[in-house]
């Protein structure tokens, strides 16, 4: 009699020992060909050993001469990695995620395997009772019992989705006005996983001029304008990209110290090149630094009648800054 409850209670103990997986946000970018984003979070649920904290991600999946490459980025990092087929490469990231979340996850040779539907045994009309007590299941290595499949009724991901952001940095100046000055830029981009254009507004704080001979004597000028850039990342695992655009703006003079103050102003108008080396902290938020430098069409003069010139730009300005992109 009691033989026979043994292992009905075994399985009742196993059944109360909780799961453990991940909480798994994943954003997922590929084409229709690959795995849906559903049979990636199954699969790595599978793998992860013991975890319950939530994990953000995001991958896109993009052709490539060589095949196919995944750009991954999560709150350890970014990654990226590259495969003949697509099914190579994201079962790539199934382990690279996996360990992310858990360093003591399994890593078998083909995660995605482990995802398809177990066959359903048909149920005997007796079942003898067992004479031993029935293995207890350990659910850290054996993972979950429910299988999650992927969803028919979902969208199916599209490798080209447009991407939206938007940033704000800090920066210095040299060559606009007189001497080093500090300022801001801030703005939005849009595109796809590799290009994007991008629309930003700049300013800078005032810096002043004086007379040479008299330094009652001078103006404070400042610059407000905008920029209009494209750009162009290769895609490695922190992303360096490429931009080139346009700036238009005003250059304002303030004078003072003369009989009769007067303000002046004159157009910014200068092609721009820049470099910004983007490292990614979480999934939506990024820091970012950049260098460039912009080539003035026009060089206006800035003056005090009967005085002579306070100021005018240089040739070249050179910009340095620091910020955070939002996803």
């Amino acid at each position: 009699m009691h033989s026979s409850l043994l292992p009905f209670l075994s399985l009742l103990a196993a059944a109360a020992e909780p799961a453990s997986h991940a909480r798994l946000a994943l954003e997922w970018q590929a084409p229709e060909s690959c795995p849906s984003a559903s049979e990636v979070t199954s699969a790595v649920n599978r793998l992860v050993r013991d975890s319950a904290t939530e994990f953000e991600a995001s991958v896109v999946i993009t052709t490539s001469p060589d095949g196919y490459a995944a750009e991954m980025r999560f709150s350890g990092g970014s990654r990226t990695v590259s495969a003949d087929s697509c099914r190579g490469v994201t079962e790539a990231v199934v382990v690279i995620l996996a360990l992310a979340i858990d360093p003591n996850a399994r890593t078998p040779s083909s995660p995605l395997a482990e995802n398809a539907a177990p066959a359903v045994a048909e149920p005997s009309a007796v079942t003898p009772p067992a004479q031993t007590p029935a293995p207890k299941a350990n659910p850290q290595r054996e993972g979950p019992s429910v299988v999650r499949h992927p969803d028919p009724r979902a969208a199916p991901e599209r490798a080209n989705a447009w991407r939206f952001a938007s940033f704000v940095h800090g920066m210095g100046e040299l060559g606009m006005l007189p001497g080093p000055s500090l300022g801001a830029l801030a703005g939005a981009r849009i595109g796809r996983a590799r290009w994007f254009a991008e629309l930003g507004a700049l300013g800078l704080f005032p810096r002043t001029a004086t007379v040479e001979s008299n330094s009652s004597q001078g103006g404070d000028l400042y610059f407000l304008g905008g920029a209009a850039t494209g750009c162009w990342a290769p895609g490695n695992q922190v992303t360096l990209f490429g931009c080139l655009g346009l700036e238009v703006g005003q250059l304002i003079g303030v004078g003072f110290g003369a009989d009769i103050p007067a303000t002046g102003h004159a157009l910014w108008l200068a092609p721009s090149m820049r470099v910004t080396l983007q490292l990614p902290v979480t999934a939506h938020l990024a820091f970012e630094g950049a260098l460039g430098i912009a080539i003035p069409l026009l060089r206006p003069e800035f003056g005090i009648d009967g005085v002579g010139v306070l100021h005018r730009p240089e040739s070249a300005s050179g910009r340095l800054s620091l910020g955070l992109a939002f996803f």
